[in-house]
């Protein structure tokens, strides 16, 4: 959100309501969903209402209702529309969450609560001191759905620290309120899907709507773990090992070689996640490898294991006796 006009740029709506710019130009343009203020004469601005409006209509269009028959509702008309749509939506559904349970770090974190009927209440079930997670992680019993963090500045260092206590306490979303931002800062916080910043100030409402974005996916989905990735079987190096050194058992030598080119990409893997004493330039490449290496990884695992399964390969630690 802009510091001066308290509008959102169209990159911010976008994420937020989980349209994308493309359709978002759209929208304005050719049904007259918003119409946003121009930010310096050039740039969108999207106001609160209009982020609202835009959430709303998104849902509804999702649940099969026309653009064309939205886009000419008012904001009344469409929380109207909502009520029923809402009753079977992703909030109600079996694999999302009514009531998000949040841990908050930082002093200026407001009351959440349920400012948006429509959203997922959320509940702030523990506050912390930054300082206090910093000095005793390990000793600290982080336990919810979400992390809130409100910090000064968002930069590489800050980011590594919410990749640590987002690791150690296996809390799998994080939003950041911040309220400066490196470009260093901000490119790695979106390499990692379960990082969700928002530049203050905000209110209730923007912490609700991005936190139902991070757990229940209501406007859009996490790009930290596909569904496919959730349930893929790692090989472990027994089977790599054996596999490579297995008498051919089959008319050409795919798995050797898949198995060889998967111990490859596990080192490189590996190799950019150990770096250290990097400057935040590098250390954004190598996240961005470390990440690029493993989605190439599973690609080759799950070559090897159609290889394996068509062929009906049997080796012992796959099939033991």
């Amino acid at each position: 959100m802009t510091k001066e006009t308290n509008l959102y740029k169209i990159g911010a709506a976008s994420k937020i309501t989980g349209v994308n710019i493309a359709t978002l130009r759209v929208w304005e343009n050719r049904y007259g969903v918003v119409e946003p203020i121009r930010i310096n004469g050039t740039q969108r601005g999207f106001s609160k209402k209009d982020v609202d409006r835009i959430s709303m209509i998104k849902q509804l269009v999702d649940a099969g209702d026309s653009i064309s028959t939205l886009s000419k509702l008012s904001l009344e008309e469409l929380e109207l529309r909502m009520q029923p749509s809402v009753n079977n939506s992703q909030i109600t559904s079996e694999n999302s969450k009514n009531k998000i349970k949040a841990v908050a770090v930082g002093t200026r974190i407001p009351e959440v609560g349920r400012p948006s009927p429509h959203l997922a209440e959320v509940s702030v079930a523990a506050r912390y001191e930054l300082s206090t997670i910093m000095d005793n992680l390990s000793a600290i019993n982080l336990d919810g759905d979400i992390i809130i963090f409100e910090i000064a500045s968002l930069h590489a260092e800050t980011v590594e620290l919410i990749i640590e206590v987002l690791t150690v306490s296996e809390i799998g979303h994080a939003v950041v309120i911040y309220r400066f931002g490196s470009a260093n800062g901000m490119k790695l916080s979106q390499l990692d899907g379960r990082i969700h910043p928002i530049q203050a100030p905000v209110f209730p409402i923007d912490i609700q709507i991005a936190s139902n974005f991070a757990v229940n996916s209501t406007f859009g989905s996490s790009v930290n773990v596909t569904e496919e990735e959730k349930d893929h079987v790692v090989f472990s190096e027994k089977e790599l090992w054996e596999i490579s050194v297995m008498s051919n058992p089959i008319h050409c030598e795919c798995p050797k070689h898949l198995s060889s080119i998967i111990s490859s990409l596990r080192g490189f893997e590996k190799y950019s996640s150990d770096c250290e004493d990097l400057d935040e330039k590098d250390l954004i490449l190598h996240k961005e490898l470390e990440k690029k290496t493993s989605q190439a990884r599973i690609i080759m695992e799950k070559a090897l294991r159609k290889v394996i399964k068509e062929n009906d390969i049997k080796y012992s630690t796959a099939n033991p006796s």
